[in-house]
């Protein structure tokens, strides 16, 4: 059953790594707040996982999706409520 991950944390935080096990093909991560920081640095992502960055928090952050790596997915807010809607199991980290 896919999950939809919601990460909050900084890369080297050690919930982040973990999220990152944890994640299986089919799984989304949805990269929100200090999350998104982790974009920009050449972390290696799950295969077969959708990556979700939230547009507010990218903005905050001074972050342009022109930066972000091609498979990121840039949503707002209500596609992230669309998104925990559609999924049996939301992770928060």
């Amino acid at each position: 059953m896919p999950q939809l991950h919601l990460l909050n944390k900084f890369a080297d935080h050690p919930r982040f790594t973990q999220c990152l096990n944890q994640t299986h093909a089919g799984d989304s991560i949805a990269l929100t707040e200090s999350g998104v920081l982790a974009l920009p640095t050449g972390i290696n992502w799950p295969e077969d996982v959708v990556i979700y960055a939230l547009s507010a928090d990218l903005e905050a952050r001074g972050l342009s999706p022109l930066e972000l790596p091609p498979f990121v997915h840039v949503i707002g807010y209500e596609q992230l409520v669309d998104l925990t809607l559609s999924t049996d199991q939301v992770v928060g980290w």
